[in-house]
């Protein structure tokens, strides 16, 4: 259930951000022990939201932040 709801809140974030014309975010992680290296690595790095970057260099699975299983990451909303 945790994950589900992390999903929707993310996507319901995406969704309000896009109506109101923002198309950038920045990637903000929890910055603790644990929080995935590759999410680390994203902190403060500016994205869009139509492509989301890899967050698994491994697979190089594509999310943007909440989308991954429990990722507590967030999209901090960039104004231009």
């Amino acid at each position: 259930a945790r994950q589900e709801t992390s999903l929707l809140m993310s996507n319901l974030r995406e969704e309000r951000y896009k109506d109101a014309g923002i198309t950038k975010y920045k990637w903000s992680g929890s910055m603790d022990e644990r929080e995935r290296p590759d999410h680390k690595l994203l902190e403060g790095s500016i994205q869009t939201w139509d492509k989301p970057p890899v967050v698994d260099r491994k697979t190089g699975r594509r999310a943007n932040p909440g989308e991954d299983f429990g990722c507590r990451c967030v999209a901090v909303p960039v104004v231009e």
